[in-house]
């Protein structure tokens, strides 16, 4: 009798514990119980101006700060810049950056 009062006590708990967290949706902690995207991120052909004449082009992720990127003390931040084949080629600082503008690709380019 006392070792199911001593169960029930514990699950009552456990419950009360967690409950707060299942209602409010927090997600944290839980990240492992998602499934990994299967198929590769897209990469996106773009012109990162830094000034009047100072442009790169390649491929980025995404058009914002990506989620692996890693923001430093001041505002300045980092990303990648990819090739067609997703292999990076630079790295450019947010900081710097005026606008980064989509454009077409270029025919047959192998880089």
């Amino acid at each position: 009798m006392k070792k199911k009062r001593f169960i029930l006590i514990i699950l009552a708990l456990t419950v009360a514990l967690a409950l707060p967290s299942v209602l409010s949706g927090c997600r944290d902690g839980w990240e492992f119980l998602e499934k990994p995207a299967d198929e590769p991120q897209k990469l996106i052909y773009v012109d990162i101006c830094f000034g009047e004449t100072e442009h790169l082009t390649g491929y980025v992720h995404t058009l914002g700060i990506e989620p692996d990127v890693k923001i430093l003390v001041g505002g300045s931040s980092a990303n990648n810049l990819y090739n067609k084949q997703g292999e990076i080629i630079a790295s450019f600082n947010y900081l710097r950056v005026n606008y980064i503008k989509i454009i077409p690709e270029p025919d047959g380019e192998n880089s």
